[in-house]
């Protein structure tokens, strides 16, 4: 009987004290809006709220409640969001800008042609953007030769020949891109992670944080883009931020991972450079000039391979040679 009894009881303990797959673990919170004037409040579509369990299911949810409720004071605010469920409640937090009524928003800015983007205050170095073709302008390219991929290429495969082909007329409209391939520094700030295999010991004079990030997909890319036009605040007509990428065809969802992918064409947020325009931008923007025609930026100068590492080139230098760009916007 006091077997039986232990038993029942070490049964019991066992019970009690394996955890609940179906209980609360954590919430995530998505702001689809992060700047606010004195006085508004943080309305149910401004932010999306994702509860995960221990089973590692996740859903939607909604019920939950926002700290504060009504925005008293110009500043930067912590908002809190709470979710109860079962007993158990999560909590996250997230920050937003509030300004006072006609007062511009100092959190982040919209870069114009030649500055740095700068986000919470803070400019990112090696961020700023070139008009590639200026607004309100087009620009067209016909070649009546080989001579875009001859110098370079000799089989008969198409895709090493490039978009811009004999006989083929390609026009473009106005975009603008960005002068340097995107940082380690500027990805980790809106992506809040850096993939980057080469994340240490830089050469010479070189700044870790400002070296191209890589290890990136082009889902992460498309990601990247959506997040970054949602912490610069690049808005539409209405007010919405605008972005570039969505996952339904209704452009209702905005993009943050998986395989279905929707481009809103009328979106001014930031994208991936078209085939076109990234080949472009690439060749230096003038079908006229020689260097149109080079297998890759620097092919024809005088740097030596083998002394590379000790004589690279400057940033001046390399100014008017655009390389692999990641974002580009209208």
């Amino acid at each position: 009987m006091k077997k039986n009894l232990l038993l029942v009881g070490l049964v019991s303990l066992l019970f009690m004290g394996c955890p609940n797959e179906l209980e609360l673990e954590a919430i995530n919170v998505k702001a689809n809006k992060v700047s606010y004037t004195v006085g508004e409040s943080v309305a149910p579509s401004d932010i999306e709220v994702v509860a995960t369990y221990r089973d590692g299911t996740s859903k939607a949810v909604s019920g939950f409640t926002v700290t504060p409720a009504t925005f008293s004071e110009a500043s930067k605010v912590t908002v809190t969001v709470s979710f109860s469920e079962n007993g158990v409640t999560k909590t996250a937090s997230y920050e937003v800008s509030v300004t006072q009524t006609g007062e511009s928003s100092s959190q982040s800015s919209t870069p114009t042609v030649g500055s740095n983007i700068t986000i919470a205050e803070v400019e990112f170095p090696k961020t700023s953007e070139v008009a590639v073709i200026a607004k309100g302008t087009t620009a067209t390219v016909s070649k009546a030769d080989d001579s875009s991929w001859s110098s370079y290429y000799s089989g008969t495969n198409s895709y090493f020949k490039g978009v811009f082909i004999k006989d083929r007329t390609v026009k473009l409209s106005a975009f603008a891109m960005s002068k340097y391939e995107v940082t380690q520094q500027l990805y980790n700030a809106v992506m809040e992670a850096n993939p980057s295999s080469f994340n240490s010991n830089p050469n010479g004079e070189e700044k870790q944080e400002l070296r191209p990030v890589e290890n990136v997909t082009w889902y992460d890319a498309v990601a990247f883009c959506n997040k970054l036009t949602q912490t610069i605040g690049i808005k539409d007509a209405s007010g919405n931020i605008d972005y570039a990428y969505y996952s339904d065809e209704s452009f209702i969802t905005p993009y943050e991972n998986g395989n279905s992918i929707y481009y809103k064409k009328a979106s001014k947020g930031y994208r991936l450079p078209t085939e076109a325009e990234w080949e472009f931008t690439a060749r230096g923007a003038d079908a006229t000039k020689q260097a149109w025609g080079y297998a890759y930026a620097g092919v024809q100068t005088k740097k030596d391979p083998a002394n590379f590492t000790s004589n690279p080139y400057t940033d001046d230098e390399l100014a008017p040679l655009v390389g692999i760009i990641i974002t580009a916007r209208i």
